[in-house]
């Protein structure tokens, strides 16, 4: 088992319960609906949450994607670890508050998507911002972006 292997089992497990997260509140909020139509009941599961919870899918992908990229120069440490463990876990944090614990308590999930909103945004900011400080560092990346200005 290589290095990449190794870290990015874990890593591949903690974005794939971020994805499961998604789909799981996605699947609440459709039950409730269909529980509501069938008694009559208002209720909506709109478009703002829906749209958020693919821009966070899209997003997790692109990260699992980079991941795939990096690959050559992933060494296991605890460093790494730690740091692929609370980079993930913080997709797992905005996953979960994407969708509520139980949407029947809004008559509309865009009231919750109003409140959640920022702080999903802000955590994906955030692993935005590290992930792009991590790439400047990276002696590959450099060489690649050197390569590339050369060539233009």
């Amino acid at each position: 088992m290589s290095d990449f292997e190794f870290v990015f089992a874990l890593y591949s497990l903690l974005l794939g319960l971020s994805m499961v997260e998604l789909l799981g509140g996605l699947g609440r909020a459709l039950e409730v609906r269909f529980a509501a139509q069938a008694e009559r009941e208002a209720f909506s599961i709109g478009w703002l949450t829906p749209l958020l919870a693919i821009f966070v899918m899209l997003d997790l992908l692109s990260f699992w994607s980079a991941a795939w990229v990096a690959r050559g120069s992933i060494a296991v440490s605890t460093t790494t670890l730690m740091a692929v463990a609370a980079f993930a876990s913080v997709y797992f944090l905005a996953a979960r508050l994407v969708f509520p614990s139980h949407p029947e308590g809004f008559a509309n999930l865009d009231v919750h998507y109003f409140r959640v909103r920022r702080i999903v945004l802000g955590l994906l900011l955030v692993l935005l911002l590290r992930s792009w400080a991590i790439i400047c560092r990276c002696p590959t990346w450099r060489q690649v972006w050197r390569a590339r200005s050369r060539g233009s």
